[in-house]
């Protein structure tokens, strides 16, 4: 497929880590959406820069022929449209202004990256890590499972640096798992703040209508207070599993066994690398229909092979209990 961008067409670079997309609309509001991270009323906040690492966008001009790595959004054309390309990795669709919602484009840009990183043999992780001496710790876990509380305890209290929250872009460095980059973006239920963050409990300005387990609140701003310290890049040590409570007080902290084959590690560790290329959203708003995967056998393999690297190289860990226990037993591991 040979497109042309076209005369009224705005287009974006999409960049991360050294392989990019190009977005091409028709669509200002969109257009600016990306580049400028500007709201959009009855959308959700712009937050791929916030979201994802080491993403950066920029516009560019002239007349443009792509044949692969593109998304195409027509948002004035009368006919809804969408089709997805595999092969070239690619989207062209059309929707009226009015119904089209942001984010599935976000989710869109995302897997389309997620792809090119793969076959690059990096990776986006769904994760939070820590590290102390140029040492990192993986933590990995289900929405909810503790990974921020946990990691940035462990920054407060122990001399650790963040070095991601929420995800990381892994691979192999020197032949030894690596974190090329992590986001940094923080944010809390406002019902932890009392329980693991009482130096700044008093000083945040809650809006009443917050609901204490499902809002959130930015931790960002008053990391300076709090004595938490950021790293871009690190040798990973150690992965841990974890499912914490803020209840209780003992739990288990156990190594899991290594093995020269596929096991529960290796199934387990790809779930998490294999949630922006599989689209772990199922359903594209604007169109009420599946959400598009961009993976491949090929890249499938890549990231199986990727975990198995990993667990040569990493201890491993599984943990359960007290958020303080489970902080107590990782701040041995270092």
């Amino acid at each position: 497929m040979l497109l042309r961008r076209g005369t009224n067409m705005l287009a974006l670079k999409i960049t991360c880590l050294g392989v990019s997309i190009s977005l091409f609309t028709d669509s200002e509001d969109l257009y600016f959406y990306y580049l400028n991270k500007t709201p959009i009323k009855g959308q959700k906040n712009p937050s791929l820069q916030d979201d994802y690492p080491n993403i950066t966008i920029s516009n560019f001009s002239g007349n443009h022929y792509v044949e692969d790595n593109f998304v195409y959004v027509l948002t004035k054309d009368s006919i809804e449209f969408f089709s997805h390309d595999v092969i070239k990795n690619c989207v062209i669709m059309s929707k009226d202004r009015r119904h089209l919602y942001f984010p599935d484009i976000t989710y869109i840009i995302v897997c389309m990256l997620s792809r090119l990183l793969n076959e690059q043999n990096m990776y986006i992780l769904h994760s939070s890590v820590i590290e102390r001496n140029n040492s990192a710790i993986v933590l990995l876990g289900d929405v909810g499972s503790g990974k921020t509380s946990i990691a940035t305890l462990l920054c407060i209290n122990n001399d650790f640096k963040l070095v991601a929250n929420d995800h990381a872009i892994v691979g192999l460095k020197d032949d030894r798992p690596f974190v090329f980059a992590g986001t940094k973006t923080t944010n809390v239920r406002p019902g932890m703040l009392n329980i693991c963050y009482p130096q700044i409990s008093s000083i945040i300005k809650r809006d009443d209508n917050l609901k204490q387990w499902s809002s959130c609140i930015e931790l960002n701003p008053y990391f300076n207070k709090l004595g938490i310290n950021c790293s871009e890049q690190a040798y990973i040590n150690d992965i841990v599993f974890l499912n914490a409570s803020i209840d209780g007080k003992t739990g288990t902290f156990n190594p899991i066994s290594k093995s020269n084959d596929i096991n529960m590690f290796t199934l387990d560790y790809i779930k998490f690398m294999s949630e922006s290329t599989r689209a772990y959203r199922n359903i594209m708003f604007s169109y009420k229909i599946a959400f598009p995967s961009f993976d491949t056998e090929y890249t499938n393999r890549l990231r199986v092979n990727y975990a198995m690297d990993t667990q040569k190289h990493c201890g491993t860990y599984k943990g359960n209990g007290s958020i303080k226990f489970i902080c107590e037993q990782i701040n041995q591991l270092n």
